[in-house]
């Protein structure tokens, strides 16, 4: 009897052509109605024509690729950095091009950035009914021109001044050590009434 040593000695193996990094875990799941797909407490946009369908997410250390059938449906950071979700730009582009619907896909991905959000999305909410989509898509416009870093930066700041609005985010962004004093002044001799 020959020892297992022996015969591996033997055997012709091959180095794998995947290393740990490159190898994709792959698992089947249904899009969800809001074309996002989850997997272990995370979603990940897809486009809108998947939506009720099986796609199968092709899972790496670094990445998820989704696919449907041969077709790649997207890439996305494995996890995203704000730990809950990533939305592809070309997926939210579908939902802004019905006027109804834009609002309030905006609004989910400036949600999505951070726990922060919320607390100055509603309030904006409550102080300008009628007026709160247009600011919650200046407030988009912004986060896409500086990014996700400095809008919180600018939203933390105008929390703690209570200043609500697309543009006092646009001026923290703009000065945002001038601004904060400022403001905080200015709420106080108006009794925190900021639009």
């Amino acid at each position: 009897m020959r020892s297992p040593a022996v015969l591996l000695k033997r055997e012709p193996l091959q180095p794998l052509n995947h290393q740990a990094q490159t190898y994709a875990f792959k698992v089947s799941v249904v899009v969800r109605p809001t074309a996002r797909v989850h997997y272990r407490g995370i979603e990940y946009s897809v486009p809108g024509h998947a939506v009720g369908q099986t796609v199968t997410l092709h899972l790496q250390q670094e990445q998820v690729s989704i696919y449907q059938g041969d077709r790649c449906l997207g890439v996305h950071p494995r996890f995203p950095e704000n730990g809950k979700s990533s939305v592809l730009s070309e997926h939210a582009q579908e939902f802004f091009t019905s006027p109804h619907k834009k609002p309030y896909a905006q609004r989910q991905i400036l949600l999505d950035l951070d726990p922060l959000v919320e607390p100055y999305l509603t309030e904006l909410v409550h102080r300008r009914p009628q007026a709160w989509a247009e600011d919650v898509d200046l407030t988009y416009q912004l986060y896409e021109k500086v990014g996700r870093t400095e809008l919180l930066a600018a939203i933390e700041l105008a929390v703690e001044a209570r200043c609500i609005g697309s543009e006092y985010l646009l001026e923290f962004v703009e000065h945002p050590h001038a601004c904060a004093d400022s403001h905080l002044l200015q709420n106080s001799s108006e009794g925190g009434t900021a639009k």
